[in-house]
């Protein structure tokens, strides 16, 4: 199977960062938004969706989707530092 990357999977209470050949298992929801409780980033896929709250699953906002790579970059960088 090949593995989707970058990636940011969240399904309200399990997930996945991946990025650069890392992999890391979420427990809690990404810090993107207040109320996160699902999330699909791929962009590979073209895939760009987010749920808050009880509202309805949309496309994200150019401002999380920036924040997600943000994030990726972050756990890019932390695995990086992790391995020297």
């Amino acid at each position: 199977m090949n593995e989707i990357t970058p990636r940011l999977w969240w399904d309200g209470s399990r997930g996945i960062a991946r990025i650069d050949g890392v992999s890391v298992e979420l427990r809690k929801a990404p810090d993107v938004v207040p109320h996160l409780r699902t999330i699909d980033y791929a962009p590979s896929l073209r895939t760009f969706l987010i749920r808050e709250s009880a509202q309805a699953c949309r496309e994200m906002f150019p401002e999380e989707i920036q924040a997600v790579a943000n994030l990726l970059a972050r756990v890019s960088s932390a695995a990086q530092a992790a391995l020297a």
